[in-house]
């Protein structure tokens, strides 16, 4: 059984998108069970058990961290934000947003794909039954992003993170889903790069505006990355101890 999510970029994520609900919603609908770790699409809300484990897991526990949920919510309201300036007769005049208005989603974007990726190793080494000394010694050590997927995340799973995000697109193609992780990732590198200009030479124009519709389309696709990442090495080697 796969242990990647199938959803991809759901219809009911594009309704919201459309629709200005918010967007961090979504991850109320995935929870974690507490027996094999194994975080998935809740179906109902009554009792339940787990589709991998088939362990009883009650009303279960919401997996995202809460400061991904703050996250998602300020790029929303910074996306539909209306920018508007009174003239000099008193006349309300709606602006067009631009570089000076989508910095701030491009910045928060790029400190959403690094909380994950804190989030998703810190589990990662907990699972591994690392002191706690030594998990905050690697991450302060591995502070950089290119760190933390680098060196940090082969020496905790044995793998390269290239390899690691096309072995999920394959999985996800094999479970009938159509969610591209190694797309995912390109547009987040292309976001890292952009973000960079800005940060250390000030280019606040340098980046392209389309890119700013990309990384909002693309916060439901980080989601399911990080989601999955920790399926297949969090929940699935605890499956395995387990077995």
């Amino acid at each position: 059984m796969s242990h990647d999510l199938k959803d991809g970029l759901d219809e009911r994520y594009r309704r919201v998108l459309r629709s200005g609900q918010s967007l961090a919603s979504i991850l109320l609908d995935y929870e974690i069970c507490p027996h094999c770790q194994h975080v998935h699409r809740i179906r109902a809300r009554a009792a339940r058990s787990c589709p991998v484990c088939k362990a009883d897991i009650g009303s279960g526990r919401i997996y995202a961290p809460l400061m991904v949920y703050s996250l998602i919510n300020l790029i929303q309201d910074l996306y539909r934000m209306e920018l508007s300036r009174i003239s000099v007769t008193g006349e309300r005049i709606v602006e067009r947003k631009g570089a000076r208005h989508y910095v701030g989603i491009l910045l928060l974007f790029c400190t959403l794909v690094e909380c994950w990726m804190a989030c998703f190793l810190r589990s990662l080494m907990v699972s591994h039954h690392l002191p706690k000394a030594d998990i905050d010694r690697l991450l302060s050590d591995n502070w950089r992003l290119e760190d933390r997927k680098g060196r940090l995340f082969k020496t905790q799973t044995g793998e390269a993170f290239g390899n690691a995000i096309k072995d999920l697109t394959r999985r996800n193609k094999e479970a009938g889903g159509d969610l591209n992780y190694e797309g995912v990732w390109s547009s987040i590198e292309n976001a890292i790069k952009s973000r960079n200009k800005v940060i250390h030479n000030g280019a606040i124009r340098a980046f392209p505006e389309h890119l700013i519709g990309e990384c909002v389309r693309n916060i439901d696709g980080v989601n399911q990355l990080f989601i999955s990442l920790h399926n297949r090495y969090i929940a699935q080697a605890s499956t395995s101890r387990e077995a």
